[in-house]
């Protein structure tokens, strides 16, 4: 079998080649044929190089070639001899032994080498893939480093925010709410759409960033009529699980959220571009909660926009009328005694002095300033109607009961004397007094409410 395999496999020419090698290395080595010192190294490492290649036959071939060139070396240099000494020692069967070692391995075969080969390119990949894994990993550590250094400066910076919401116009709260998410969410694109349900259709309020939102989307056949009918979360992720959203999805919206200030459904914001890196459940939380901490100030907003609908207004304070404002309770009573409310009713006896002084606009400063001290102290906005006299202001104040209301009327008041409100240059204080009343479950009407309200300002004259 190893004949067979020294005939099939061994070239002819690379065995006179090593034989020439090595009579040309004996020649050229003076008076030390065979280099014994060296332990015989240009005869047995040939002899390791085809054993390797082509078994072990074929390396002690090469071997038995080396040793037979040293008598023919020893010819053409006179006064040289044959080192038999060396080649009888126990060097000799060293070599015998890793040249049969070597080749029954057959560790350097070219199979093997070819194998070697093989997993050297695959590491090599797997490197590639390994180092372009590690670099994008930085770039999300770095990124969430980042976020995370930040994140001791987010909540004083997200309460500014809010504050800036404070707002009675709707295209005013929905920019308050963009400008919130593109600084703590890093959306770079979004918009906030208005239901129409006559029309059918999604109306746009207001878009902000790069990517152009649509003027208004249908409330059928799109992904942002899905989410305001349902009511439920939109995100790119459903339309690989979900062929009817992917029958949807126009690919323009990333997620989808939506927007019910009042309890009903109202509208939908959508985001349309964000950083890859911030595309995370995460991101979709924070979203929901920056969301949720708006909707007060959306509510309000949106309420007022109905309230104004109608463009009833009192023409001197420029503020809600009565009428509306005995809506606002009328509808709160409606809901039955599972929703409690509270009214607030401020007189302002120096009114008529400061409108004179100040001009008539006063009338309206004077409105927005006891709305924001209410609003501040509830940490929720509030709007500041007619009441029935000129010189009264009536307050809706949502989901508190009697002890509430009291410690609110009670804060708001402190607020006004300690920060008087600037009237036309000059900060004015108010002669307030303050009556609220809570629905109570024996409550036949809101006349009953009303009157303890009204009861507690006289009691104050």
């Amino acid at each position: 079998m190893g004949v067979r395999r020294l005939k099939n496999r061994i070239v002819p020419l690379e065995m006179l080649a090593v034989l020439a090698a090595l009579v040309a290395w004996n020649v050229l080595s003076g008076d030390q044929p065979g280099f014994p010192r060296l332990a015989f190294v240009p005869y047995w490492l040939p002899a390791v190089v085809f054993a390797s290649f082509y078994g072990p036959v074929a390396g002690l071939a090469a071997l038995a070639l080396g040793v037979g060139a040293l008598p023919v070396a020893a010819a053409f240099m006179p006064g040289s001899r044959v080192p038999w000494a060396e080649l009888a020692g126990p060097q000799s069967a060293l070599v015998l032994l890793a040249v049969g070692a070597i080749g029954f391995g057959r560790s350097g075969s070219k199979a093997a080498i070819a194998s070697l080969r093989a997993r050297y390119r695959e590491l090599y990949k797997k490197g590639v893939r390994l180092s372009k894994t590690l670099d994008a990993l930085r770039v999300v550590n770095g990124y969430y480093e980042r976020e995370l250094l930040s994140a001791r400066d987010s909540l004083p910076l997200i309460h500014e925010h809010l504050r800036s919401l404070d707002t009675r116009s709707v295209e005013g709260v929905a920019g308050g709410i963009l400008t919130l998410l593109e600084r703590f969410a890093g959306v770079r694109s979004a918009a906030l759409y208005r239901a129409d349900s006559a029309d059918g259709t999604l109306q746009l309020v207001l878009g902000a960033g790069d990517g152009q939102a649509p003027a208004q989307r249908p409330l059928e056949g799109c992904v942002e009529g899905w989410v305001h009918r349902n009511g439920s979360r939109f995100t790119i992720r459903q339309v690989l699980d979900d062929p009817y959203l992917a029958s949807m999805d126009d690919g323009g919206v990333i997620m989808a959220f939506p927007l019910a200030p009042s309890g009903e459904p109202w509208g939908v914001l959508t985001v349309r571009d964000l950083p890859f890196v911030a595309y995370t459940e995460s991101t979709e939380r924070a979203i929901e909660a920056m969301l949720e901490l708006a909707r007060p100030y959306l509510d309000r907003a949106v309420r007022y926009e109905r309230l104004t609908k109608d463009a009833e207004f009192d023409q001197g304070a420029g503020v809600p009328s009565y009428a509306q404002f005995m809506a606002m309770v009328d509808e709160a009573f409606g809901r039955g005694t599972g929703s409690p409310f509270s009214v607030v009713i401020c007189q302002i006896d120096n009114l008529a002095a400061i409108v004179a002084e100040a001009g008539p606009d006063s009338g309206r400063r004077i409105a927005d300033a006891v709305s924001r001290a209410f609003s501040a102290s509830a940490d929720t906005p509030m709007m500041a109607c007619q009441y029935k006299r000129g010189d009264q202001l009536g307050l809706f104040v949502g989901g508190l009961d009697e002890d509430g209301v009291s410690r609110l009327s009670l804060e708001a008041l402190g607020t006004l004397q300690m920060s008087p409100p600037d009237i036309g240059g000059q900060a004015r204080r108010l002669d307030l007094r303050v009556g609220f009343a809570s629905r109570r479950r024996a409550d036949a009407g809101v006349d009953e409410i009303i009157g303890r309200a009204e009861l507690l300002i006289e009691l104050q004259g």
